[in-house]
């Protein structure tokens, strides 16, 4: 899909921007989408889109435990101040 290919070349090419906002209808992979991306950008020797799920950062990621990563629900934080 396009989104994903959008964000492969990006980090391929290291066009990188300073932050990415994940929008869209419930149930279209926005969580799941910003959660590979985050294992991508976050790999020991920097970005990569060959990373190793089984790489202790990737699993703190996954498990929310990354302090590098923070993961925003937008149903429940939806005003200015909670963000």
């Amino acid at each position: 899909d396009h989104v994903v290919r959008t964000l492969h070349n990006a980090i391929e090419q290291d066009r990188l921007a300073h932050a990415y906002l994940f929008v869209g209808p419930r149930g279209t992979g926005k969580t799941s989408t910003s959660r590979i991306f985050s294992k991508a950008l976050n790999c020991p020797n920097g970005p990569s889109v060959e990373f190793d799920p089984d790489d202790p950062i990737c699993i703190e990621i996954a498990e929310g435990r990354s302090l590098d990563v923070l993961e925003i629900d937008g149903a429940s934080n939806n005003k200015v101040d909670e963000v």
